[in-house]
């Protein structure tokens, strides 16, 4: 397998144990002379048996009184090749020499040296000019030295007896033997005789690259084997992509995790540049390295977000900041939780895709429909093999598994939809005309405005370890980008889109084992950033101004401004935005002279009341969001309405606030029993102990708590943003 400059990126040994190459036409002259000076000096004039070398071995091997000579051509050591080395007798040689004549017609020169080249013996288990190259001085055949010809050339004349390891000074004296005789024939020069003196036999084969294993061994299970498969690999990527990726890999492992995948495309091309199946330690398989993890299902986690959201703004049902909710949710016993077990009432659109907050992209396909989802993920080439009931919501958290290559194959369909580029091709790691059938092409007919305002949310995404400072570094590349953890802990994802690259990462262990430490941010995105510091930055994409319209969006909400909006501003959308809703947030209320209550015709003169457009969200939305934003104007309360004590703590009162939490039987810290009744039989209490959410109680209120000794306060809300607060002191540890 070679790289896209003809570079050997790896081989695998044959079915017989032998290294051998497929028949390569490209001979190095430097080999070329010194075999036919060895071997063949008549070569070009002979028709394929040389008749004076025919007298010589006769003469010869009489004196000697055995055979030292065959008096072989190079055709007739092919032919005796492809008869398998038949018996050196009087009637195999006449055969050999009638076979040799018939093959000088039907062939060229040039072809018989490369069957002769591609399939002598050279000692060992290396058969063929390039494997013994490799094999003994581990390089490219182009590049060997008149030494290492002299010597490549004698091998094939006895390969079991002497080869580098072997009778080395009978080696030795052979070759330095064919370097006089390429003197005096005025092939090479003095100097050149000189200098290939001094250079050593080989001390011990070289291992054959393996740059590409997992690579090598997907091409073999899919037809490649014992073909010379020149790749779209850039050698030069691929291996600092490796160095990379296995550089991390170290430092995974301290935490127990063994496996991570890389994969760079080309994004205008289609090629894949660079393909890192798994980390090292591929062949010992001692922790999975063996598997390609590049086409392995895996939990998709939180990477499809930014699908949804791009599909969200191409039908107009989204607008890029948007307010969508973040508050505690269940629905029908599915109750996802934001990876920081925060809540921030609302959130725009485009910072929930930022900070990837599970939440709000749960409420958001339950207002797309998973079922549409479904099927738009399908259109792209996620391979989804059940229902969309299977999934349901859980599509967008991980409940779908996808892999690096057809995760690669959707955002570069992406960056090529901005790019306004139509041939939204497949791509693939050799050429176009062997692309395996399983490629599959972006058609989900996003419009380059929602991909933009999508890269534009990913490109905000903070750096690991650098918060937003990167972009004050004028080294700092643009790059969208977006990670992903599954449920468990057992892979960690991140996608990276610039207009030229798309950049995959994957980190988990290849047997499911879930480990803390295996998130998007800290194990994956920091191998994708570093992946993305080596390769050639070439700006950012043009804006797709002539896929957008100008609309006036409230600045609060996010929504098509109303009439009740103070503040807006025009902004560029996407075109199908006007089908998006009008700001349902901004309300006007009447209030009296002093604006201390709200007020109506009932209890307040027309003529002296006061409009006021206020911003107002739903009582639930409104705590959360009152907690990180405390600069929100609550409207003031309604005139002469009766404040109603709804809801009262049944314990711990709140006449005597002491809290016992008592020690089980087996000696574990247990746990205290609190109890809220409300007017409202079926309402939903969020619960909420010193900040943190402890969770929501239905109908009957009662949750467990366990704080530490000390002073707390524990707050419940319902859903008409109703509270109760009760501040109580843990006093002891009860021992039962």
């Amino acid at each position: 397998m070679k790289d896209a400059n003809g570079y050997l990126l790896g081989a695998t040994i044959s079915n017989d144990q032998q290294w051998r190459f497929p028949v390569s036409k490209n001979i190095p002259e430097k080999y070329r002379k010194a075999l036919i000076t060895y071997e063949d000096k008549n070569f070009y004039i002979h028709p394929g048996v040389d008749p004076f070398a025919v007298v010589r071995a006769v003469v010869l091997n009489s004196k000697a009184k055995r055979i030292v000579s065959g008096g072989s051509t190079i055709t007739m050591q092919v032919v005796r090749l492809s008869r398998k080395n038949k018996k050196r007798i009087f009637y195999e040689k006449l055969i050999e020499a009638i076979l040799s004549v018939k093959y000088e017609i039907n062939y060229s020169k040039k072809y018989l040296l490369s069957l002769y080249s591609s399939h002598a013996p050279f000692g060992g288990n290396v058969v063929g000019l390039d494997a013994a190259t490799w094999r003994y001085f581990g390089r490219e055949p182009d590049t060997i030295s008149w030494a290492e010809a002299a010597l490549l050339a004698i091998l094939p004349n006895n390969p079991a007896m002497i080869y580098p390891g072997k009778n080395n000074q009978q080696l030795l004296d052979k070759r330095n033997r064919l370097l006089v005789r390429l003197l005096k024939n005025k092939t090479i020069t003095d100097n050149e005789y000189q200098a290939a003196l001094f250079e050593p036999l080989p001390e011990k084969p070289y291992p054959i690259p393996q740059n590409t294993y997992h690579l090598l061994s997907r091409a073999i299970q899919e037809g490649f084997k014992g073909k010379s498969l020149t790749t779209t690999i850039d050698r030069d990527i691929q291996l600092s992509v490796d160095s990379i990726v296995n550089r991390h890999g170290k430092n995974l492992a301290n935490s127990r995790i063994f496996n991570a995948a890389a994969l760079v495309l080309d994004v205008d091309s289609g090629n894949v540049l660079a393909y890192i199946g798994n980390t090292t330690g591929a062949q010992s398989d001692n922790r999975g390295n063996a598997v390609d993890i590049i086409r392995a299902a895996r939990s998709s986690g939180s990477i499809l977000k930014p699908l949804l959201y791009s599909c969200m703004l191409d039908e107009g049902e989204l607008l890029p900041d948007q307010l969508i909710p973040d508050i505690p949710l269940n629905f029908q016993g599915f109750a996802p939780q934001n990876f920081n077990n925060d809540f921030s009432g609302v959130i725009p659109a485009s910072q929930a895709l930022t900070k990837s907050l599970n939440i709000p992209f749960v409420y958001l396909l339950h207002s797309y429909g998973y079922q549409k989802f479904h099927h738009r993920l399908k259109q792209t080439g996620i391979s989804l093999p059940y229902s969309p009931s299977h999934y349901s919501l859980t599509l967008i958290l991980g409940g779908a598994e996808t892999n690096l290559w057809e995760l690669s194959a959707v955002y570069a369909g992406m960056a090529r939809t901005l790019k306004y580029q139509t041939d939204n091709k497949p791509f693939f790691y050799a050429n176009k005309y062997i692309a395996h059938h399983t490629n599959k092409t972006f058609d989900a007919h996003i419009s380059p405005a929602a991909v933009w305002f999508t890269f534009k949310a990913m490109k905000e995404v903070s750096r690991p370890n650098e918060e937003n400072r990167w972009r004050d570094f004028s080294s700092s590349k643009p790059i969208a980008w977006k990670t992903g953890t599954s449920y468990g802990n057992k892979d960690a994802w991140a996608i990276g889109v610039t207009p030229q690259f798309i950049i995959a990462v994957w980190v988990g262990n290849a047997s499911g084992e879930g480990r803390p430490e295996i998130t998007g941010v800290t194990a994956a995105g920091p191998i994708l950033l570093d992946i993305h510091t080596i390769l050639p930055d070439k700006g950012w994409f043009s804006e797709p101004v002539a896929d957008m319209i100008e609309m006036p969006v409230c600045k609060e909400s996010g929504f098509i401004a109303s009439r009740f909006c103070d503040a807006s501003e025009v902004r560029k959308v996407p075109r199908n935005s006007e089908r998006s809703d009008t700001c349902q947030f901004h309300k006007t209320i009447h209030l009296d002279a002093d604006e201390k209550y709200q007020v109506t015709s009932e209890n307040y003169p027309v003529s002296k009341m006061i409009q006021r457009n206020y911003f107002i969200l739903p009582p639930i939305e409104e705590y959360f969001y009152r907690k990180k934003n405390p600069s929100y104007k609550k409207p003031p309360p309604e005139k002469d309405k009766p404040v109603n004590q709804i809801m009262g703590f049944v314990y711990p009162n709140t006449k005597n606030p002491k809290v016992f939490i008592p020690i089980e039987l087996d000696g574990s810290k247990g746990k205290s029993i609190f109890e809220i009744v409300h007017r409202n039989s079926a309402s939903t209490l969020y619960w909420h102990l010193d900040g943190e959410y402890l969770g929501e109680t239905k109908g009957i209120h009662k949750m467990q708590v366990s704080p530490a000794k000390g002073k707390h306060e524990v707050v419940a809300v319902d859903l008409d943003g109703n509270t109760i607060t009760l501040k109580f002191e843990v006093d002891s540890i009860m021992t039962p």
